[in-house]
């Protein structure tokens, strides 16, 4: 959890790392896992603090970012295996939910999982590697670009709410708040009809 003043540019630095993860992913491999372990080790770390230490914060995404990027980037094999065992979790849970609806999978069969795919992973680096960027970087350009779509529809709408409204809706994710605006646009158009056929 970041203050609100560094969203903004925490979202620019997704959509421009995830660009960069996904078409130049390979070739530019430790970078980006190098970014990619800044924004776990930011993350982690800044949730520890409190949400009134704006600072405090600040320093411990700082300081825990390094510590994340300098760590997956020597650990380049680890984080080939990784990618290749939260592969196989992925395919566990998909296929379990598939095959036997929404139960959870069972834990050997999601250990076993992420076993196969870490020793896939290791025989198939490349491969592995060019997929996982490819993916892991739409998404996080994906995420990046939705941050902005949704902080720039909050400005806008912010203009039409009364100010006790603000802080409350403020928080809202973007798919609550335009399936909000759809129903009162939907309540206008009832009202302007019933106005109509009086």
């Amino acid at each position: 959890m970041l203050p609100n003043f560094v969203e903004i540019p925490a979202g620019a630095v997704l959509l421009v790392s995830g660009f960069i993860a996904c078409f130049v992913g390979y070739r530019l491999f430790k970078f980006v896992v190098g970014v990619y372990g800044f924004i776990l080790g930011a993350a982690i770390t800044s949730s520890t603090m409190g949400v009134t230490s704006t600072g405090g914060m600040i320093l411990a995404a700082i300081f825990g970012g390094t510590a994340g990027a300098i760590i997956l980037v020597l650990a380049y094999f680890v984080g080939v295996a990784l990618v290749g065992a939260g592969f196989g979790v992925l395919v566990a849970h998909a296929g379990w939910s598939y095959l036997r609806g929404t139960n959870e999978p069972a834990l050997t069969a999601i250990v076993g999982f992420a076993v196969l795919g870490a020793v896939g992973a290791m025989l198939l680096q490349r491969y592995v590697v060019i997929v996982a960027t490819a993916f892991g970087g739409a998404w996080t350009m994906l995420l990046g670009g939705l941050w902005h779509a949704s902080e720039a529809y909050w400005k806008i709408s912010i203009r039409r709410l009364p100010h006790e409204q603000v802080e409350r809706r403020r928080g809202e994710a973007l798919p609550v708040r335009v399936e909000r605006e759809l129903r009162v646009f939907r309540q206008q158009r009832r009202e302007a009809a019933q106005h109509g056929d009086e």
